[in-house]
């Protein structure tokens, strides 16, 4: 939605678009039968309990790893000392960008 709302504001044709968004639990506007959805976000964190979690091969033994588990079209990554704490979750999409940018040195220490 919000891509699409972006998309309305670089429109070249000057045609007066307002776009208004009413709070799903508003219910209906007057002017519609009944209240709608147009985009639903997925609650929570994906179902953890079967994932197949890795370290790289780089990592020395020493603790001081992250892990890293394919769940769906999510990576999520935790550290490896604290197996049930926080665990962070990226689309796939997000973890290319990450994965691509180390493999350019992005995030190389200066």
């Amino acid at each position: 939605m919000a891509a699409s709302g972006r998309q309305l504001v670089k429109s070249p044709c000057g045609c007066g678009i307002t776009l208004q968004v009413i709070p799903y639990d508003a219910g209906a506007h007057p002017g519609m039968p009944g209240s709608f959805c147009i985009l639903q976000y997925e609650q929570g964190n994906p179902d953890l309990s079967r994932a197949a979690w890795r370290k790289s091969s780089k990592s020395g033994g020493n603790g001081q790893c992250t892990e890293v588990a394919f769940v769906g079209d999510q990576v999520a990554v935790r550290d490896s000392k604290d197996r049930t704490g926080p665990v962070l979750i990226f689309t796939a999409d997000e973890w290319r960008a990450f994965v691509g940018g180390a493999k350019l040195g992005e995030f190389d220490l200066p």
